[in-house]
């Protein structure tokens, strides 16, 4: 009972970790897109964005067992100091 306890624990911890992982290369990956970027563009091509991530993560994930069939990012919304720049 005891090792079945310490097996699911260490499942437990290795599927956390496995989703914060991926979490943050999805994100690393959306910063570098987004970076090479105009603002102008970035806020005008989220298709342009969605199709960059797919190709970028889709290969990545298969690490984690994980199948990217699409990637859809509706808008971005700019900060609210940014926002206030491009209103002057």
């Amino acid at each position: 009972m005891r090792r079945e306890r310490k097996l699911n624990d260490l499942c437990t911890y290795r599927y956390s970790y496995s989703v914060v992982s991926l979490v943050q290369l999805v994100r690393g990956h959306l910063r570098d897109i987004i970076g090479r970027m105009t603002l102008d563009e970035a806020l005008g091509s989220t298709a342009q964005i969605n199709k960059e991530l797919f190709a970028a993560i889709d290969q990545l994930t298969s690490t984690y067992g994980v199948i990217v069939i699409r990637v859809n990012i509706d808008e971005l919304d700019p900060s609210k100091e940014s926002q206030d720049a491009m209103d002057q």
